[in-house]
């Protein structure tokens, strides 16, 4: 199994805390992404041996109480599917408008994949 992952930088600076505290609705939100994903594999991983995840809103993958982002989640859920064998490769596309946020995300994203 190959997994790559492409950081983009947008270089536009937001009026944003580098890590915030979660709210009940990202919760939510991270929820259904697992619950979306660990569905949705085994399907796509079914017609194509490629699987491409985008995340056009990337933020820093963590938050203040150390809760995981959705980047972080996506990685880990891919990674420990149990139904991944016809995959063979897996590409992370993570969009991320703030430097610092790109540059903790990053971080994150090589500690999350080893």
């Amino acid at each position: 199994m190959v997994y790559n992952f492409l950081l983009i930088v947008n270089m536009v600076q937001r009026k944003h805390p580098t890590i915030w505290p979660i709210k009940n609705h990202t919760l939510a939100k991270h929820e259904i992404l697992k619950e979306y994903l660990n569905a949705w594999i085994p399907i796509l991983g079914s017609t194509s041996n490629r699987i491409v995840f985008l995340d056009g809103f990337a933020d820093p993958g963590i938050y203040k109480n150390g809760e995981k982002g959705s980047p972080i989640i996506a990685i880990q859920t891919a990674i420990t599917h149990s139904k991944l064998k016809s995959v063979s490769e897996i590409r992370f596309v993570f969009i991320e408008s703030d430097p610092e946020h790109s540059k903790i995300l990053d971080q994150r994203i090589k500690k999350s994949s080893m």
